[in-house]
């Protein structure tokens, strides 16, 4: 027979801060995903049998991650080439991050190479995030891979497993937060109106390092909230760094600031 389980979320997510159980249920901001391959000698980018197609499965998946995936529209072959990718061509990411107003991207390249010293075939993956609001790239996953490893006839779905399955363990430690301390700060939301309070304390809430969220002050030119936050202040700065929120320092004065907002 079938059993309906219920719980409730919110008094599961309690337990585990009261006890100080790590766990992270931040949802990640929208990660524009670019994919490109060469296995005989071609780069691999916007062509028929390119690999951005195989992460449709991936797009509805009840999980933290949120990828959104490039269209068939030939606008993309004039922003980005496979040299942008594997040069790391920020104008030009830039500039097809701005066609889908995005603000992160998620780059894979895969290569195959012949080790003559141990007469096998490798594939070199690398998973590199970019985040175009301080040009920033870090690398994600890099792993050279025997391709006896993989399977030789499904070698872009292997990949792809591999690749998600990374994405998403490094989400989980970036988002994770220890919970045995808890600390306040008081910051200021400029130029407030009810749609951008609403979308700033929908954001704010949706983090799991934050446990309390209150209103200081309100006036026609600022919002100030109170914060109470697990872990430490660069903590806190980072995680919201990754949902694109920043914060500001100015005189000792904090400062909120999304883009999206």
């Amino acid at each position: 027979s079938d059993i309906d389980i219920f719980f409730d979320k919110k008094k599961i997510i309690n337990l585990f801060k009261q006890n100080n159980i790590l766990f992270s249920d931040t949802m990640s901001p929208d990660f524009l995903i670019l994919s490109n391959y060469n296995f005989d000698g071609t780069n691999i980018l916007w062509e028929k049998n390119n690999w951005n197609s195989l992460w449709q499965n991936y797009i509805d998946l009840n999980d933290q991650i949120n990828i959104t995936l490039p269209n068939s529209n030939n606008v993309n072959k004039v922003l980005l080439s496979s040299q942008d990718i594997l040069n790391y061509n920020k104008i030009n990411i830039n500039k097809i991050l701005k066609y889908y107003e995005l603000n992160n991207s998620i780059i894979l390249t895969a290569t195959k190479e012949y080790d003559y010293e141990e007469g096998k075939i490798f594939v070199n993956l690398l998973i590199t995030l970019y985040e175009m609001k301080n040009q920033n790239l870090s690398n994600i996953y890099s792993s050279r891979i025997s391709i006896e490893k993989l399977n030789n006839k499904n070698l872009l779905n292997d990949l792809t497993d591999i690749s998600y399955n990374n994405i998403f363990k490094w989400w989980k430690n970036e988002s994770i937060t220890n919970f045995n301390k808890i600390n306040n700060i008081i910051c200021t939301f400029e130029n407030p109106n009810i749609n951008s309070i609403q979308k700033i304390k929908n954001l704010l809430s949706s983090i799991s390092q934050i446990d309390k969220i209150s209103l200081n002050t309100l006036s026609i030119k600022e919002l100030e909230l109170h914060i109470s936050y697990f872990g430490e202040l660069n903590e806190l700065i980072n995680i919201l760094s990754l949902s694109d929120i920043e914060i500001n320092f100015k005189l000792n004065k904090c400062f909120l600031n999304h883009g999206a907002v």
